[in-house]
């Protein structure tokens, strides 16, 4: 892998994402993808990923915008840094009640990148915010 080959699969998985496209995202991982997303443990699979953003898809339309990639120079390694935009759409279990709140804060992905394929998110997100700001409304 080179640095240009990661930003472009790292640049692609988030305009799937944007584009609401979990297909498209789910052909930019490795079948055995391992993945964080703010709950400190990792989950492994291709099909527990789809589960999770089909799921993330059912209580919030959310946007990954003024997305900043980066790369380790050998490529292995990519980043984004964005905004994460959207509205909270259905009330998640122990979460405050939804009611259309819009929220917008600070987010990044890390990927561990393979022949290709990611191999590895690490998602961080600062979810105190997001509770502060759906809380508000």
């Amino acid at each position: 892998m080179n640095r240009q080959s990661t930003e472009n699969i790292v640049k692609a998985y988030v305009e799937a994402a944007n584009r609401d496209d979990r297909a498209a995202q789910l052909a930019l991982v490795n079948e055995d993808v391992s993945f964080n997303f703010n709950h400190g443990t990792f989950d492994i699979g291709i099909e527990k990923l789809r589960w999770l953003l089909a799921t993330g898809a059912a209580f919030c339309k959310e946007q990954l915008a003024d997305a900043v990639v980066l790369s380790s120079e050998d490529g292995s390694r990519g980043a984004v840094e964005y905004t994460w935009r959207g509205t909270y759409l259905a009330t998640i279990e122990g979460m405050p009640k939804a009611s259309g709140q819009r929220f917008a804060l600070q987010a990044a992905l890390f990927f561990e990148i393979d022949d290709s394929k990611i191999t590895r998110i690490s998602g961080y997100r600062d979810m105190q915010e997001w509770i502060r700001q759906v809380s508000e409304e």
